[in-house]
């Protein structure tokens, strides 16, 4: 996502969760807004990847010209209960601490490869 963001000056509105990492409410949502520190819905929890896949093929096939967005929303998403978490400042922070440590660390990690 650093390549994306700060590299490619890839912007995001929010982001859609799916999937059992999900279904304990705001845990895993909560961590991945601070991480990427962009607003997280959570429309489905119980279905995943495979379920994803679906839909893409769905899209492909009935997509009626709409943008994946646009389809989601309109044909898949269309009255779902959505929540939507925010990115909180200390979470960013502690996110954005660790990635440092954990990058400075990437060198070491490549010289015990190599031994």
């Amino acid at each position: 996502m650093d390549i994306l963001f700060e590299k490619e000056h890839v912007s995001a509105e929010q982001f859609t969760g799916h999937g059992g990492l999900f279904k304990t409410k705001g845990v895993a949502q909560q961590y991945l807004s601070d991480a990427l520190n962009t607003p997280v819905s959570v429309k489905t929890a119980g279905e995943g990847g495979s379920w994803g896949m679906a839909l893409l093929a769905a899209y492909m096939v009935c997509g009626k010209g709409k943008t994946l967005a646009e389809w989601l929303e309109e044909e898949v998403f269309a009255g779902m209960d959505k929540q939507t978490l925010t990115p909180e400042e200390a979470g960013v922070k502690g996110f954005k601490a660790f990635m440092k440590r954990y990058n400075a660390g990437l060198p070491a990690e490549k010289q015990l490869g190599d031994v």
